[in-house]
């Protein structure tokens, strides 16, 4: 039986793969000393220390064993959720957490797929009926997820490296296709809870219609390639203002 197959019976969350475990591949040092040379003197993260806090299972988030999920939060999606050189206290998930004075479960991981994002969901489903709330931050459509082992995460960055990842993201109408009813059977799954779904991402806002919450904070990361503090905080409000 697929190891895949044999989590989903039990209930587990998809693990992350072994280069998810470590975020600093992709917030290194060789990169922070190459960021310096373009950046302002007084640049927050010339001096703001980045800490990562990881659980037994590689997410952002305390063990899951731990979580009361009635009475939590979960949000679902990719390495923006995740918080790629963010503070563990900067991410979206901890602001919108402070601001709403309620636990929210940061189960980003880092290149994940929609379609990874609703393979968790259905977990959490089958984990707890009723969360106190769900939130999509749904990921650009035109990513894969292939169950090897171990797992591959498929989009741009190995296009030319994986015959699955080439294929499948060939023709946009698959992909966009696919985005637009992993949406709809996401509010079905979720239609007796508190519900939302955004993006950052244009193309997938486009297919599947939700909310485009692509702010413009005016700062990112350190990678200086993710969403930075400032944006995560306005976007937190927003959807603080829409679900509470």
């Amino acid at each position: 039986m697929s190891f895949f197959i044999e989590l989903a019976k039990n209930n587990k969350f998809l693990p992350a793969t072994n280069h998810l475990l470590k975020p600093r591949f992709y917030d290194s040092d060789e990169l922070f000393n190459e960021n310096l040379k373009t950046q302002p003197a007084n640049w927050y993260y010339k001096k703001a220390n980045v800490n990562y806090t990881l659980n037994h299972n590689g997410y952002r988030a305390v063990d899951f064993d731990t979580v009361d999920w009635e009475n939590s939060i979960a949000m679902f999606g990719c390495s923006q959720l995740f918080g790629v050189g963010l503070d563990d206290t900067d991410t979206l998930p901890s602001q919108l957490s402070f601001l709403i004075k309620r636990p929210v479960i940061n189960l980003g991981v880092i290149g994940s797929s929609m379609m990874f994002s609703f393979h968790n969901s259905l977990i959490l489903k089958n984990i707890c009926a009723k969360p106190l709330a769900v939130i999509n931050m749904w990921t650009n459509h035109n990513r894969g997820v292939f169950y090897s082992e171990p797992l591959q995460h498929c989009g741009a960055w190995n296009y030319y490296t994986s015959p699955y990842a080439r294929e499948w993201m060939s023709d946009s109408n698959n992909t966009a296709t696919h985005a637009y009813f992993i949406s709809t059977a996401s509010k079905h799954l979720w239609s007796n809870t508190s519900y939302y779904e955004f993006s950052l991402f244009k193309e997938t806002v486009e297919a599947i219609g939700c909310d485009d919450l692509n702010i413009d904070g005016g700062d990112y990361a350190r990678d200086l390639v993710h969403e930075g503090r400032n944006t995560f905080k306005s976007i937190s409000v927003s959807i603080a203002n829409k679900l509470f």
